[in-house]
């Protein structure tokens, strides 16, 4: 899934040049967000279905527990979306209050529609913009259409982004929160439901007028993301990405923290970012850095990035001889 801008928007007069797709190795193809008490029950499970106890990570399920990992990076992807709504303010691209096609000129393309009360052209503090989607493609190479409602609502604001290429920083915080929404397509059905709180920066520098660095921050008590027929439930989250295209290639970096509680695996891990992950726009996949997936009775994978677009994971199951798999970025990545 590509999330992008669906309305239609004219080119700005500072295209904004960032590695936006550096995180692709990280990101996955339909999700389900909740913020739920309920744990596994408050996206449609049972409460049968919620499961506390640590799993033991062997080489059995090394490569699954893996992929649960990585899914934690999707939740950037929606910062990334919901941000081209805040830093471009452009009233003709927002079409505030009408409901406009998401293909001009394309009756089969579905709708969009945003509602901002008060909202003016620069962010503030209390600005809140909803955009509802009905059955909206947004390009006709991407089959995904979105239904239902995304909220964005600022709560802090320090700056202007219109400035940014002046060398002035701008900074934001707010709630990014979802209702219905669903992503589908004729091969996968997927809803996104629930609240993940932002933190977004950017610093811009005045002899690079189209460069910036930005740092775009998740934590959230918790989440859940379906996928198929599998649920994850994430806890005590914790996520930075920074971006910095003020050199050339861009370069990136990025962490996270929490737990996961999944029935892809059967029970809960922890995981801790111990290097950071870095990398460059050359292959838009981390070089270099690692995280740690803690399992039950004092088992673990250490998650390193190989050469080019390899993933080496190195298996610690307590009684057995440390075991190394080799996989790639694309086969822990989404489907």
């Amino acid at each position: 899934m590509q999330l992008t801008e669906t309305h239609p928007k004219p080119q700005p007069a500072k295209q904004m040049q960032r590695m936006s797709r550096s995180s692709r190795a990280f990101s996955y193809v339909g999700l389900m967000v909740c913020v739920a008490t309920g744990g596994l029950a408050g996206c449609g499970g049972s409460a049968d279905t919620a499961l506390q106890d640590s799993v033991r990570i062997s080489s059995d399920n090394a490569l699954v527990v893996a992929k649960a990992t990585n899914d934690f990076f999707s939740l950037y992807e929606l910062i990334e979306f919901a941000n081209e709504f805040v830093e471009d303010r452009s009233l003709a691209w927002l079409a505030i209050g009408q409901t406009r096609q998401c293909i001009p000129g394309d009756a089969t393309s579905g709708t969009s529609k945003v509602t901002a009360p008060g909202v003016g052209a620069v962010p503030l503090s209390g600005d809140k913009l909803t955009v509802e989607y009905v059955n909206c493609l947004q390009d006709p190479a991407i089959p995904d259409r979105l239904t239902g409602t995304m909220t964005i609502a600022l709560k802090t604001v320090v700056g202007d982004p219109a400035k940014v290429a002046l060398k002035t920083a701008w900074a934001y915080t707010g709630d990014l929160s979802f209702v219905k929404f669903e992503i589908k397509n004729n091969h996968r059905h997927h809803f996104i439901d629930g609240l993940i709180g932002i933190e977004v920066s950017v610093r811009g520098l005045a002899a690079l007028p189209q460069r910036d660095i930005s740092d775009l921050k998740i934590s959230s008590a918790k989440i859940l993301i379906q996928k198929d027929a599998d649920m994850h439930e994430f806890t005590n989250v914790s996520l930075a990405v920074v971006q910095d295209a003020t050199v050339d290639p861009p370069r990136f970096q990025a962490r996270v923290a929490g737990s996961i509680n999944s029935t892809a695996f059967g029970g809960k891990v922890d995981v801790q970012t111990v290097d950071l992950f870095t990398g460059s726009g050359v292959t838009e996949y981390p070089s270099a850095g690692y995280a740690r997936v803690l399992g039950g009775s004092g088992s673990s994978i250490d998650l390193r990035p190989g050469t080019n677009t390899s993933v080496v994971l190195q298996v610690n199951t307590p009684g057995q001889a440390t075991q190394t798999i080799n996989s790639t970025w694309s086969e822990i990545d989404h489907d």
